[in-house]
C-alpha cells in the first residue's frame, strides 16, 4: 500500500509573509501534490488573524459538483472565527492558477464585512449595499437585524450572550471576555443561543 504523500504548506506561508517569491510552477507543483492526497487530508494554516479577526484556517481536499458536471477534486481553504467558531470564508481552487490567484491576490485583500458577518474581497456592489444599510431609517416600521457595536459603533448582527452587540474585530481585542457594556462574562454569541433554542 502506497504511503500518503507529504504536503508542505510552507509555500503558502512564505507567500503570505513575503519571505519568498513563488513562481507559477511552484503553485502548480503544490496543487499537484494536493491532488495526489486522499479526501481525508487536512492541514492547519498558521494564521493568527485576518483584518483584525482572530481566526484559524484549514486547507483540505474537497469534491464539488456542478449541474451537469462530474464531481471535481479541489483544494478548499476555510477560515473560522475563534470567538464563535463561525465559518467566515471558504474558497475552492480547482486549478493551479486559481490556487495562485487566491494565495497571491485574494487572501491578502480579505476584509471583514460587518453586514454579512464574513470575510470577503471588497467589491463595489457590496460597498454600495453596506452604505445603503447605514442609511436605512430607524423607526418602529423598519426593524433591522443590525445595531451598533458597543465598542466601534459599526453596524453588526453579532451579540454577546448578555445581549450587547459586538463585532468580531472588537471581540478579538478583548482578552478577559467581559462585555464592554455590562462587564458580564460571555463565552459565545447570542446568535448561538438563538440557534440552539430552535
Amino acid at each position: 500500500m502506497a504511503s500518503e504523500p507529504t504536503i508542505s504548506t510552507d509555500l503558502i506561508h512564505t507567500e503570505l509573509t513575503g519571505e519568498n517569491n513563488p513562481t507559477s510552477e511552484d503553485f502548480e507543483d503544490l496543487f499537484n501534490q494536493f491532488m495526489l492526497t486522499n479526501r481525508h487530508f487536512v492541514a492547519n494554516l498558521d494564521l493568527k488573524s485576518i483584518d483584525g479577526i482572530d481566526l484559524y484556517g484549514n486547507v483540505d481536499i474537497a469534491e464539488i459538483r456542478s449541474c451537469g458536471r462530474e464531481s471535481t477534486k479541489c483544494v478548499r481553504f476555510t477560515f473560522a472565527c475563534l470567538w464563535k467558531h463561525k465559518l467566515l470564508y471558504t474558497k475552492y481552487c480547482e486549478s493551479p492558477s486559481q490556487l495562485e490567484y487566491f494565495i497571491t491576490k485574494t487572501l491578502p485583500t480579505l476584509k471583514y464585512n460587518e453586514y454579512a458577518n464574513e470575510l470577503s474581497s471588497t467589491e463595489p456592489s457590496q460597498e454600495l449595499s453596506q452604505k445603503l444599510m447605514k442609511h436605512l431609517p430607524k423607526n418602529e416600521n423598519v426593524v433591522s437585524l443590525y445595531d451598533e457595536c458597543c465598542v466601534c459603533l459599526e453596524s453588526v448582527k453579532t451579540k454577546t450572550s448578555c445581549g450587547h452587540h459586538l463585532c468580531y474585530k472588537c471581540e478579538s481585542k478583548i482578552k478577559n471576555k467581559n462585555c464592554p457594556m455590562c462587564r458580564a462574562r460571555y463565552e459565545h454569541s447570542q446568535e448561538d443561543c438563538d440557534e440552539e433554542d430552535e
